[in-house]
């Protein structure tokens, strides 16, 4: 990571998606400090809702103030599995089951952030980041692209950013209603 750490500073005008929390899911107070100290530097949530959802507190607190650096990320694409992020970062729920067994054999339990650090979460974040991604594509987002970086963009896993960007477009659609896709998160209900 310390390697991965002096390029991220070596190249401050070329933004980083960091995968999975940048691997310190289970340390957001390190987190934070890579954030501080490298503005550059964005997150994926993929793969760590099971970090995040055993400290609800500290996730909630560290996902609004660094609301502008985290994106809504999967590995897998399950539509089925989104329902659990929703879950986790919209509600309080208590003490409820990881969908994963191999990624945690604990329950979690939900942080519920604000309406609008899970809008920049799931869509606006990456439509600022990610060159390509089509505003349209998202319910309820205004048709011209506000705020598009013009910095590249570097990733750490080399398809992170198409993969982003499939993620964001399958999120658009996965709303009640249409056929074989998980109960949306309340944000998208029509």
């Amino acid at each position: 990571m310390a390697e991965r750490n002096r390029l991220f500073a070596k190249h401050p005008r070329t933004n980083f998606i960091a995968a999975h929390l940048a691997f310190h899911g289970n340390d957001l107070e390190r987190l934070g400090k890579l954030f501080d100290s490298n503005p550059n530097v964005y997150v994926d949530i993929a793969a760590v809702l099971a970090e995040l959802g055993r400290q609800p507190y500290s996730a909630h607190d560290f996902l609004l103030k660094y609301q502008d650096r985290v994106l809504m990320g999967k590995d897998i694409y399950d539509v089925s599995e989104y329902k659990w992020y929703f879950r986790a970062l919209e509600t309080r729920d208590e003490y409820f089951e990881y969908y994963r067994k191999r990624h945690a054999f604990w329950r979690i339990y939900g942080f519920q952030v604000p309406d609008e650090v899970l809008k920049k979460v799931y869509y606006k974040n990456a439509l600022k980041l990610v060159p390509g991604i089509d505003a349209k594509s998202v319910p309820g987002v205004k048709r011209e692209r506000q705020g598009m970086s013009a910095r590249p963009v570097a990733c750490q896993f080399k398809n992170i950013a198409k993969f982003q960007c499939l993620t964001l477009r399958d999120r658009a659609v996965c709303r009640p209603g249409l056929p074989g896709l998980p109960t949306s998160s309340h944000l998208y209900q029509p």
